[in-house]
């Protein structure tokens, strides 16, 4: 179990930093889904994709999407030009998205938020079409005791961090004694006094051992500011809640203050 939480806390934090968003300076890697400033994604190397081209072509038609069981949103075209390779985007409020080289007429988008709306578009590079879609809202029923998200502080200060950048907190999620241990897909999202952030933590393979009753993450508050200044160029105040989604299922929240 101590190895788990060890894994656990370098996991969140890593991909707190760079699981999401590609705002207007910044683009998320569509290989490994970094977020980035540079011509070249500082993780994996790939090239900065090519700024989202307007097309005259009505060969793409039918945008439709599925919501999966796991939670990832799938969605899937016509093409009457038989095209062999796509690009597909997203635009949210504050989160943006962006694969190419897509080679079925289907796709599936992992980082949607549940609640929030997105304009998605397809193109296969002559011809392109959009559709807007909100995530539908589904609540966590496996169980409906001892299901829990919580902080170990309930107030931050900007000041205060920005004076110790090294401190640790303690990011809790608690769940009922289990007979069996049970395996999903975990998301964790950050919705701010403006609106939902870009960066969302994705587990695709988040366990809930029998025997245990909690898992604790450490991560830094510090470099959690350091992202909502990415989103929204500083650290907005006010009220936090984070959601936590098992298979796409409203698993619980927690808020707290952010203040300067």
């Amino acid at each position: 179990m101590k190895r788990k939480l060890a894994v656990c806390c370098c996991i969140l934090m890593s991909l707190l930093l760079v699981a999401a968003c590609a705002l207007a300076e910044g683009w998320k890697c569509p290989s490994c889904g970094a977020q980035n400033e540079g011509n070249f994604c500082s993780n994996c190397g790939e090239k900065k994709p090519e700024k989202k081209q307007k097309f005259d072509g009505t060969d793409i038609s039918n945008i439709r999407f599925s919501l999966e069981d796991n939670g990832d949103v799938v969605v899937t075209w016509d093409d009457m030009s038989d095209s062999s390779s796509y690009i597909v985007a997203y635009e949210a409020a504050y989160d943006t998205g962006y694969w190419d080289g897509i080679k079925e007429r289907k796709f599936a988008l992992e980082y949607m938020i549940p609640g929030e709306t997105y304009t998605v578009y397809v193109n296969n590079g002559s011809s392109e079409a959009s559709e807007t879609y909100t995530v539908p809202i589904r609540i966590f029923t496996d169980y409906s005791t001892k299901k829990e998200i919580k902080l170990n502080e309930t107030r931050f200060s900007i000041s205060e961090v920005n004076r110790d950048k090294t401190k640790q907190y303690e990011f809790q999620v608690h769940y009922p004694q289990l007979r069996n241990s049970r395996l999903y897909k975990a998301k964790l999202v950050v919705k701010t006094p403006l609106g939902y952030s870009g960066h969302v933590t994705i587990w695709r393979n988040y366990e809930l051992e029998r025997g245990y009753d909690y898992y604790r993450h450490s991560f830094s508050i510090y470099d959690f500011f350091e992202d909502m200044k990415s989103d929204f160029d500083k650290v907005p105040t006010g009220r936090y809640t984070f959601e936590f989604y098992f298979d796409g299922r409203l698993y619980d929240d927690f808020s707290f203050t952010v203040v300067d």
